[in-house]
This record gives C-alpha cells, sequence and structure tokens, in this order.
C-alpha cells in the first residue's frame, strides 16, 4: 500500500533529445565564464597601462625637478657650475627628454614640451661657452633661469594636482 504518492507529470521528450539542449546550455555557461575572465583581464590590463603611465610621468617630473634644485645651488658661494652643477643637469635633463619621447612614442602625450628642453640645453651651453672664454656668465645664467622658470610654470599650471614639483619658494 502506498500512502504518499506523488503525482509527477512524465517529461515525453526522450532522454537522448535532450542532450542537444544541456549541451546548448554548457557551452552558453562557458562563454558567460570565458567572457567575464577576458573581461576582467583587459580591466587588469587597462589599469596596469595607467599606473605605467602615471609612473613614468613621476619620473620625467622629478628628473626636471632635480634640473631645477641643481641650477638653484648655482647661488651658493661654494658652486661648482662647470665641473659639478652643469653636468648634473645635463644628466637630469636628458633623463627627463627620454622619459618624455617614451611617453610621447606610448601615450601620445609628453610631459613638458621638447622646445622648452631644447632652450634650456642652448641656455646651459650658452653658459659654459661663456665660462670656457672666460667671460661673465650673469647673462647667460639669468637666461637659462628664464628658461627653468617657464618650464617650472607650465609644469605647475598641467600637473598642480599631483603636487610633486615643488615650486622655489616652497624650498626657501
Amino acid at each position: 500500500m502506498k500512502f504518499f504518492h506523488l503525482k509527477r507529470s512524465r517529461s515525453r521528450v526522450h532522454h537522448s533529445q535532450r542532450y542537444p539542449l544541456y549541451g546548448a546550455l554548457a557551452l552558453l555557461l562557458a562563454l558567460a565564464v570565458t567572457l567575464t575572465v577576458v573581461w576582467m583581464g583587459k580591466d587588469r590590463a587597462e589599469q596596469s597601462a595607467a599606473l605605467a603611465r602615471q609612473n613614468l610621468a613621476t619620473s620625467v617630473q622629478s628628473d626636471l625637478n632635480a634640473a631645477i634644485r641643481a641650477y638653484e645651488s648655482a647661488s651658493l658661494p661654494t658652486a661648482d657650475l662647470r665641473g659639478d652643477i652643469l653636468p648634473s643637469m645635463r644628466r637630469y635633463l636628458y633623463a627627463a627628454r627620454v622619459g618624455n619621447r617614451v611617453m610621447l612614442d606610448t601615450y601620445q602625450e609628453s610631459v613638458v614640451d621638447e622646445q622648452i628642453l631644447t632652450q634650456i640645453e642652448t641656455a646651459i651651453a650658452q653658459v659654459e661657452r661663456t665660462l670656457t672664454l672666460g667671460q661673465s656668465s650673469t647673462s647667460a645664467l639669468s637666461a637659462l633661469g628664464a628658461a627653468l622658470d617657464q618650464m617650472e610654470e607650465e609644469l605647475s599650471a598641467r600637473f598642480a594636482d599631483t603636487g610633486l614639483l615643488l615650486s622655489r619658494s616652497a624650498l626657501k
């Protein structure tokens, strides 16, 4: 005797006809999982590229900041323009120019305009020329200072929110 009898309608579809439906559902599930993994990988790659861009821009700004600080030490009485300050400025400007070109080639944007860097290098060459000739380098140093001021103003206006490039008045 049966006390409980559950009435369940029997599927009228033969079990061999259900397998294609199960296969289609499995393919849809696999496709959904694959798309989710690809989407997450794409987001991770974009975040990594943005971080690399930020780190490169920070490096260029740091090199430019170091070049400006090296120039500021020229006013000290024991400053060695030819042996210490100008070579270190050239080294920092070279590193900044390389980083700037990498940013321009990779991300189609630059941290600082190439013309300003060329003006600064021309002013450094003029200072070296006047020192080699034994002439007064005050006018050449003031031209170098003006070019550095122009670069610092451009960077401060462009990257004011990062706070990386410190103004000269903040260091005094």
